[in-house]
């Protein structure tokens, strides 16, 4: 049997075959819709969360609110802060 009669062509003819370029484009077809559906996922995530930033602002106003919450608890309760101050030694 001579190389053109092959199956399976010597290392490197691989790409000649017809079965390897339509698995070529089968898997750029198939990264290509992943990469739209990712991106539809962002872009819906983006408008129902914000981006980045705001997100951040959020989660920063969120956790300023809870101390400030906590620290007016406290006060209005009469209980004393948990930290204070080394004595001084005698």
């Amino acid at each position: 049997m001579s190389d053109s009669e092959k199956l399976i062509p010597p290392h490197g003819g691989y790409r000649d075959l017809k079965s390897y370029q339509m698995a070529e484009i089968f898997l750029i077809h198939q990264a290509d819709y992943l990469l739209d559906q990712q991106l539809r996922a962002l872009e819906k995530a983006f408008l129902d969360e914000g981006g980045f930033t705001e997100r951040l602002y959020r989660v920063r106003t969120e956790a300023r609110g809870a101390s400030r919450r906590s620290e007016a608890g406290d006060r209005k309760s009469g209980s004393e802060s948990a930290w204070k101050p080394n004595e001084p030694k005698s």
